[in-house]
């Protein structure tokens, strides 16, 4: 039987080293999913909401980028666009 005396810190250091948040969540879930621990449960807790949150992020730019993509596809090589933000009276 495996002891869980690993320090939970040294896991998640050893979980974001060169990952993403989604590869970080599924390295913590294979290393954590015995472990009992209350911090354990939490740690992976955090890290599966980030892996969320970055699928979600990702969808909501993709639909930012609809017209970009589009012009890209169609052969485009230079996109040009006109901001307000930030002008004066």
């Amino acid at each position: 039987m495996r002891t869980h005396k690993t320090i939970l810190s040294s896991i998640e250091t050893e979980a974001i080293a060169g990952r993403d948040d989604a590869a970080a969540y599924a390295f913590l879930k294979d290393r954590l999913k015995n472990d009992p621990r209350v911090g354990a449960r939490k740690l992976l807790s955090k890290y599966e909401r980030r892996a969320s949150g970055a699928v979600h992020e990702t969808a909501r730019l993709q639909k930012m980028w609809v017209y970009e993509s589009r012009a890209r596809e169609r052969g485009a090589r230079v996109l040009a666009g006109v901001d307000e933000a930030g002008r004066g009276p």
